[in-house]
Formats: structure tokens, sequence, C-alpha cells
């Protein structure tokens, strides 16, 4: 049976339903998850846990073509009043197995079993899991294991997709275990400070005597998972006094950090120093050197690890468009996506997308998921509602995957009050350029004043 001829017995079942439903039969319909359990290397068996009233369903394969294959049905709904069945789709690429069942009062079936077994003599990899309710309302349920990162699925409950949880530490963005403000001010943030009179009050630290700057101002990098690589950060002393700070991250893994834990600058010195910046999971990772004076943070470097597997097929790229990469509230984000194979050899493939908003801290404001067929590229403009963004900076990321390879790519933008108006930036500008100049003519003065007393001097010797 081809796949028209599923969905049109699915359309009888629905016919059926709805005098179930005319008749005050409750019916809803509902699947927690499916579970694909490897039992040998050719012998896969697919489970469903706490599914309420199911009538239909459809799970698709990833199949090699022309494989042997034998499936077995026959558990989760009987064999009485059922209609099982395979179908080949994308030239015998996917290989989908259905059923479908309806009792004589309009019920489905619930509860949690063995739905199908299926036997195989080349690899195969379940890629999606299709069920169907009395309002024609279509269920997709993630699948653990399928090398999509779905929407729902975490390092917590999906390991297989997502990657290893990283390890709680100081630093990670939540002040959780022991940590405490005096044991991880990172997390938990500083102890209250309160001010002292004679007698030995706390010392406040006058932040004016300490002038940082850093080039780059931030870090964008392209990794393939489980690369380390090494990045430079020149820091520079810009205040007239000597400063000793102190570096650590925030938001990236404890393999991500700095060559040296402390650093002491004389006024108007720079120094470099190096980063390694460790691809551990998949995803985005964003987070940040922190760099501190006196316990203190003086100066946030923002930090962006894109992750990719090694065989993505894809170049991928997001880019914000709104102006200055500027947001104001109410204001819609938009962003240009674009995908394009490099090797220009695939026919089509199925990827998912994944749209995501975060700050540097670590959290999610928007997590949209698409699905799409791609053709050799793929080019579109994107706009987002980013609704309630407190002001500050955030990152644009775009997380593109098909079974068993993903990728990632971010651009940054920044949620302000208003945006500078062009007077303001022209006459900015302006003053710049004044006072460049003022400061060329000065010291051409100065130079010619200097030649004029040697030339002086020379002649009254003679």
């Amino acid at each position: 049976m081809d796949k028209r001829g599923i969905f049109e017995l699915v359309m009888v079942i629905f016919s059926v339903v709805v005098i179930a439903e005319f008749t005050g039969i409750g019916i809803v319909s509902a699947v927690q998850n499916i579970t694909v359990v490897t039992v040998n290397e050719s012998y896969k068996a697919v489970y469903i846990t706490d599914a309420v009233n199911v009538y239909s369903y459809e799970v698709n394969f990833n199949i090699t073509r022309d494989m042997n294959y034998t499936i077995y049905q026959g558990y989760f709904f009987g064999s009485d009043n059922v209609i099982y069945g395979t179908a080949l789709d994308d030239g015998g690429a996917v290989l989908s197995v259905y059923g479908s069942k309806l009792d004589g009062i309009g019920q489905g079936t619930s509860g949690s079993g063995n739905l199908f077994n299926i036997s195989f003599d080349s690899p195969i990899r379940v890629y999606t899991a299709l069920f169907i309710g009395n309002n024609e309302s279509e269920y997709n349920v993630p699948i653990c294991g399928n090398g999509v990162i779905e929407s729902g699925e975490t390092c917590s409950n999906c390991e297989d997709d997502v990657g290893e949880c990283p390890p709680v530490y100081c630093g990670d963005g939540s002040c959780n275990g022991d940590e405490t403000c005096s044991s991880c001010e990172l997390d938990c943030g500083a102890c209250g400070v309160t001010g002292g009179g004679g007698g030995g009050g706390s010392i406040t630290l006058n932040l004016s005597d300490v002038q940082i700057s850093t080039d780059p101002g931030g870090l964008t990098v392209r990794a393939t998972l489980g690369e380390s690589l090494t990045r430079y950060i020149t820091v520079k002393n810009n205040g007239d006094k000597p400063v000793k700070l102190d570096f650590s991250t925030m938001g990236l893994n404890p393999q991500s950090k700095a060559n040296s834990d402390s650093l002491s600058l004389v006024a108007g010195q720079s120094e470099k120093i190096n980063l390694t910046l460790s691809a551990v999971k998949k995803g985005i990772i964003a987070g940040a050197l922190l760099i501190k004076s006196g316990g203190v943070t003086v100066k946030e470097v923002p930090i962006i690890i894109d992750v990719a597997t090694k065989d993505f097929l894809f170049d991928i790229s997001i880019n914000v468009l709104n102006k200055n990469k500027m947001l104001i509230p109410g204001e819609r984000l938009e962003a240009r996506v674009k995908l394009t194979e490099m090797l220009k050899k695939l026919n089509k493939v199925n990827v998912t997308v994944i749209y995501l908003i975060k700050d540097f801290n670590g959290r999610t404001y928007l997590d949209e998921q698409e699905h799409f067929i791609i053709n050799n590229e793929f080019d579109i403009v994107k706009e987002f509602d980013p609704v309630n963004l407190p002001e500050g900076k955030y990152i644009l990321g775009l997380e593109v995957s098909y079974p068993n390879e993903f990728a990632t790519s971010s651009d940054q933008f920044s949620v302000v009050k208003e945006r500078p108006s062009s007077i303001m930036i022209w006459l900015l500008t302006l003053v710049a350029i004044f006072l460049f100049v003022g400061i060329v003519v000065i010291i051409h003065i100065i130079k010619n004043k200097g030649g004029a007393y040697i030339r002086m001097r020379g002649s009254k010797r003679k």
C-alpha cells in the first residue's frame, strides 16, 4: 500500500471517530514516548509508552536501498479489526511501518508495550513517528536516538541525540549543590558587602582606577565535536595604576579556560593570554571570559563556540538584518538563514532546523523548530517576535541536523531602549575627525618648532 492508500484508510477511521463523538464517547489521543531498543545488530524492537486511544501510527526508518527486512506486528494492537502494512519512499531510502485499528464503539488502544519488531541485513535508523487522533490531529513524537535534536530533548532525557550533560561546576550558571556566594560568586552572586567606618570595615574597590580593554572584544569560533582550539586575547591596562587581574569563565565547560588564573599589569602594559576552547557537546556553547580585580568583574569577553560534526554536508549561516544589529522593545527580529550543500551530490535531504535566542548566562528565551527538505540550497529571511527581552546582549542561534550529523551557526544582537539617531552618530563621527586633525596639527607644530630651535642653535655656534 502506498502513502495515499494509508491516509485514505485513516480518513475512513476518522469518519467512525466523528460518529463516536456525536454519541458522546470521549476520545483523546496522546503518546508520551517512543523507544527503539537494539536487540542485536540485525534486530530492533519499537516500544510505545503511556498511549491513550491510539488509532493509527506510522514509524519511518532511514534504510539502505534494496536491503532485506521483515516486520513483526500484532503486539500492541493485536490481530482483530486491524490493518498493518509497510511502504517505501524516497526511492527506497525510507521505510514506513504503519498500523490502524478502531473497535466497534470508537475506542482506540491505550497503554504501553511493544509496537512492532524489525529484522534487517543492513544498517537502519528510526527517523520519525506519527500518531493520528480523532480530530485529524497529527502527533509527531520526538525520537530519542534518531540523531536529530528535536524539541523537548535535552541532555538529561536524550543523551544519544543531545550529548552528555556537562558536569556541575562553579561557572555553569546555576547556584546548586554546595555552592554559596562565598564559594561560587559566578553562579550565586556576590555576598552582601557592608560599608565600614573606623575599626576595620570592608574595603571598597575604586573601580575608576581599573580601566581594562581587550583585543578582540569577543570571540566566535567554529569547532568540530570533541575538538579543542586555542585562541589569543590581548589584555591592556589603560589606567594609570598597576592592577592585578584574575581570570575565570562563565557558561563554558571546565575544559574551556585561560592558560593563566591571574595576571599583573603596570599602567599602559598589555599582555597576551591564550584560551583553550573545547567543543565537548552538541549545540551552541555560549559564555564569557570574566576579568576581575579585587573580586569584582571589570570586563566580560563574550565567547561563542558553534559546534558541528566532522562530516556535516552543508555550509550554514544566520545573520541578523536589523540595523546595527540592535532591537528596540516591540520590534521584530529579522535574520537571513542560508544552507548550502558543499558537495552538490545530494538530491534531497530531510533536515531539522532549530532557532534559539539565548543570553551569555545560558538562559534560553526562544526555541522554535521546523522541518525542511533541502535540495542543494536553502535561503530564506526569517522573522522572530522576541517578547519581553530585557536590555542586553543576545545570541540568535541556528541548529541544523539530519541523521547522524549536525551543525550550528550564530549571530549576536542587542536589545536597547532606543536606537541612536543618525544625527547623533554623524555628530560623534565629526567630533572624532576634528580631534584627530587637531592632534595631527599639534604634533606638526611641535616638530616644526623643534627643528627651528635646533637650526637657531646651530647658527649661533657658527
